[in-house]
């Protein structure tokens, strides 16, 4: 059985704050690792090399198996803080829109300083994420078929591709 590569570590979180080249980014990293302290009311952990993970959850998988999670995280990096939001963020779009200047991928949310957010909603948005992660622990319906979307099918980008796509598509009605 394979095991997820992201584990918790013994890690000292103060150390991987501290070895933040960005004084700048240091700080937002402290203050958001606080936040997330008092809002999940769980102590930090180092997962793997860079995740400050808040609380662990299990949660089952689309395969069946259950996985160890953290409840929320972040991570500081050199150019940018990160927000994991296990549950996802498509449910915070009313949020996301008075949050200030963002990127996102998945379940990240992808800041450049604190001070170009709204904290009250970077807080906010915390919260619903840890009643969302905590509701999804308690259903019991899989991760993964609450934050992803089924692929959307690619159209071919030329005419030759359409044409050997709609060949290939015949020959497999035909059989």
């Amino acid at each position: 059985m394979a095991e997820i590569k992201t584990q918790p570590t013994k890690a000292s979180v103060p150390a991987y704050l501290a070895a933040v080249e960005d004084p700048q980014m240091r700080a937002d990293g402290a203050a958001l690792v606080h936040m997330l302290k008092v809002i999940s009311k769980e102590k930090p952990v180092l997962w793997g090399e860079h995740i400050i993970g808040f609380g662990n959850i299990t949660l089952p998988g689309s395969n069946g198996r259950t996985v160890q999670w953290m409840r929320i995280a972040c991570a500081v990096r050199a150019k940018q803080l990160t927000l994991y939001a296990t549950g996802g963020l498509d449910r915070h779009k009313a949020l996301l829109d008075k949050l200030g200047p963002y990127k996102r991928g998945g379940g990240c949310l992808h800041v450049r300083r604190l001070a170009d957010i709204d904290m009250k909603v970077l807080e906010k948005l915390a919260i619903e994420s840890l009643r969302i992660i905590d509701d999804i622990a308690v259903s019991g319906a899989p991760v993964r078929s609450l934050t992803k979307k089924k692929a959307a099918k690619k159209a071919p980008a030329t005419k030759k591709a359409a044409k050997k796509k709609a060949a290939k598509k015949k020959a497999t009605k035909q059989r």
